[in-house]
């Protein structure tokens, strides 16, 4: 049996489908699928989807979703260089300070680092 959180998501996701359905139908299919799709069966690698995730942690001032998604990066491969790319390019674009969320950001990836 579902919990209300699976529920909930399950529906949000459904009327967002239906409301490109008409106009957008090629995004609404693959929004659709999106979900239900095996790790290897995704368009971009899992360890970029880390990065996307990473930056919208960031942009949504969400520490463990940094610290979640960050250490996943790790683990799937993601190098320091790469994860200050992606830092680069979340404040280039933000137009806002996240000052305090690459703190974090960056003090869990020097005790992740520690502890390798």
């Amino acid at each position: 049996m579902e919990n209300n959180k699976d529920l909930q998501k399950q529906r949000a996701s459904e009327a967002f489908v239906n409301s490109f359905r008409e106009e957008y139908p090629d995004f609404a299919e693959h929004f659709k699928k999106f979900w239900s799709r095996k790790r290897d069966e995704r368009v971009f690698s899992y360890k970029y989807m880390e990065f996307i995730r990473i930056a919208m942690g960031l942009l949504q001032d969400c520490d463990s979703c940094v610290k979640t998604h960050l250490i996943s990066a790790l683990e799937n491969g993601a190098t320091k260089q790469e994860i200050f790319e992606v830092i680069s390019i979340t404040v280039s674009m933000s137009g806002k300070s996240i000052n305090k969320n690459i703190k974090f950001l960056l003090k869990t990836l020097e005790e992740y680092e520690k502890n390798q």
